[in-house]
């Protein structure tokens, strides 16, 4: 909460998430008078599942919320973007959040935000699902192999959670433990095609503790 006590106006991008909300949470309960202004970027195109919560933690919280819709015409401003990284850059997200950065320099000069935590407290998906792999890295590959998970996706399963869990699981495991790991990093697995990265070497200084075979 040190970071509040600013001579510049500060706000908060709002995702509705955990780790967001309860930074509007604790600001609220610490500073119970003060005129919060809260940030959340919509597709104009209505394909987002964050403003709804984010309006709700908005309301509960008693922030003076802000949506910035985006559309189509907003990719006009990638190649200036891009230009102005330090280095390569490829997280979608970070283009967004400067877009969302630019729209809300009119009303405060510093935004907090929640980003990080699932990188510090290991919260993503793709995390959990190479720690399983990990472990039994041939056993899993074995129940791939001999077609599992499409045994798993017959109508006797379908309406199992779990098992449709594990059948996208094992339709993700491969060979290399590093591609293993890259197609564990897509959220939307279903229907998605995944890019083929060609015969690149085998990390195996930084994924030694799993066999490639």
């Amino acid at each position: 909460m040190n970071h509040l006590e600013a001579q510049v106006p500060v706000g908060l991008m709002l995702s509705g998430g955990i780790d967001s909300t309860l930074l509007l949470a604790l600001w609220r309960a610490s500073f119970p008078g003060a005129h919060i202004h809260t940030f959340t970027v919509v597709s104009r195109e209505g394909r987002d599942s964050d403003a709804h919560y984010a309006r709700q933690a908005a309301q509960q919280f008693e922030s003076v919320h802000h949506e910035i819709e985006l559309g189509p015409e907003v990719m006009a401003d990638l190649p200036a973007w891009w230009g102005a990284q330090d280095q390569p850059q490829a997280d979608p997200a970070a283009f967004l959040t400067a877009r969302l950065c630019a729209r809300a320099s009119g009303q405060v000069k510093a935004l907090l935000s929640g980003a990080g935590a699932d990188e510090t407290l290991a919260g993503y998906r793709r995390h959990w699902a190479f720690a399983q792999y990990a472990r039994f890295p041939r056993f899993w590959r074995a129940l791939a192999f001999v077609g599992v998970a499409r045994l798993l996706r017959l109508p006797l399963w379908q309406k199992m959670g779990f098992a449709q869990e594990v059948a996208r699981f094992l339709d993700k495991l491969v060979p290399s433990p590093a591609q293993t790991f890259v197609r564990f990093t897509y959220l939307h697995w279903e229907g998605e095609a995944l890019p083929s990265f060609g015969a690149a070497p085998e990390p195996s200084d930084i994924f030694g503790f799993c066999p490639a075979t």
